[in-house]
């Protein structure tokens, strides 16, 4: 009978977490389908609700239960608040890293593409809109939104960047404005500005990767010594001991 009680609870939770998880992938419909590349990574977006998450973590604690009886649900009651707590805060910190990361890896071709419109003769705003027209990607999304808003009056073309900037994170896209908004203001070079600030921007993702790729070996120990090392021992030292073992 308690068998069934906790089989007809796993049932349950199983169809509460399946409702919570189709309404929390419905509120997110609208916002995915305003993404120029389409819906981007549902599941990560619903296992950022705390209850959500919770649900479905208990409904597995409830299956435990069942097969190893009550004491098998405990610690997979005790793991699942712990992860309802901390993996939404680190999803969304993974999230925001994907699209600094994104911002940033496409930014020296923003300077490029608005560097050649300011040389043959366009506007700042007008090349930022060819750029956001022509380009797909999270930079160019992000980027169109404050366009939008200076366009429209809703704030200024330095505070659009500026939040932007802040919101993304990106170091590089607080340079751009930086170097944009008062060279636009007060009639300076823009293009020059912009070649070498995209020059800089690509010398340091450059050294970042040099950085990279000289941490990779000691990240590798780790790894080497706790996997490779003893499967090598145990290949080379392992007939010898069978070998001793079966003469004494």
């Amino acid at each position: 009978m308690a068998a069934l009680l906790l089989l007809a609870a796993a049932l349950a939770c199983s169809g509460i977490a399946g409702a919570l998880l189709g309404t929390a992938l419905a509120k997110r419909v609208s916002r995915a389908r305003a993404r120029a590349r389409g819906k981007g990574p549902a599941l990560e977006e619903a296992l950022e609700d705390p209850l959500l998450l919770f649900v479905l973590l208990a409904s597995v604690s409830a299956v435990a239960a069942v097969a190893f009886g009550p004491w098998g649900a405990v610690p997979c009651l005790l793991a699942a608040a712990l992860l309802a707590r901390k993996a939404p805060a680190w999803m969304a910190r993974r999230r925001a890293q994907a699209l600094r990361d994104a911002c940033e890896q496409h930014l020296d071709m923003l300077c490029d593409i608005v560097a050649m419109g300011a040389e043959a003769g366009l506007s700042f705003d007008s090349a930022v809109e060819l750029y956001c027209s022509r380009f797909s990607n999270p930079l160019a999304e992000k980027l169109e939104g404050a366009r939008q808003q200076w366009t429209h009056g809703v704030v200024s073309r330095s505070q659009a960047l500026q939040d932007l900037a802040a919101s993304v994170g990106s170091p590089g896209l607080k340079r751009f404005a930086d170097t944009a908004v008062p060279a636009v203001e007060q009639g300076a070079p823009l293009a020059g500005m912009l070649r070498r600030l995209a020059a800089e921007l690509r010398q340091g993702r450059r050294t970042s990767m040099e950085r990279k790729v000289a941490r990779a070996p000691v990240k590798m120990l780790v790894p080497t010594g706790v996997c490779i090392v003893p499967a090598m021992l145990l290949l080379v030292m392992g007939p010898m001991l069978l070998q001793f073992m079966g003469s004494a």
